[in-house]
Parts: C-alpha cells; sequence; structure tokens
C-alpha cells in the first residue's frame, strides 16, 4: 500500500493490485486493521471471501455487506 500526501487530502492505495497468496494475505489483514474501513474489498472471489470473513473484515468487503 502506498501512503499520497499530494493533492487535497491525503490517502492510501494500493500501488500493485495483490497477486500472491502473501502478499493477498498483507491485503486482507490492510482491511482487516484499518480503522475508518477506508481499505476495501470490491470483489467476489470466494477464496479472498472466505479470508476476509476469518480476519473478521467483512465490514471492508463489498459482496459481504448489505
Amino acid at each position: 500500500m502506498e501512503h499520497d500526501s499530494e493533492g487535497d487530502y491525503p490517502h492510501c492505495y494500493f500501488k500493485k493490485q495483490p497477486e500472491t497468496p502473501e502478499e493477498i494475505g498483507r491485503a486482507i489483514s490492510a482491511c482487516s486493521i484499518s480503522c475508518t474501513k477506508a481499505v476495501r474489498y470490491a470483489g467476489d472471489d470466494p477464496a479472498i471471501l472466505r479470508g476476509m470473513r476469518q480476519a473478521g473484515a467483512w465490514e471492508s468487503c463489498d459482496a459481504l455487506v448489505d
């Protein structure tokens, strides 16, 4: 994840989409520890959805939130 302080407001974003299991695990971890829930997953990959649930990050996943 990168932090960008340029522009009107600072924000974090993924500079490169995670590809390996290790990168995906770190991305899921980032979602689960984000205090503002600003890091989100908008996909529907079943393995990632399982990981999001297991990490307690379901609120950071569009497919798991109404």
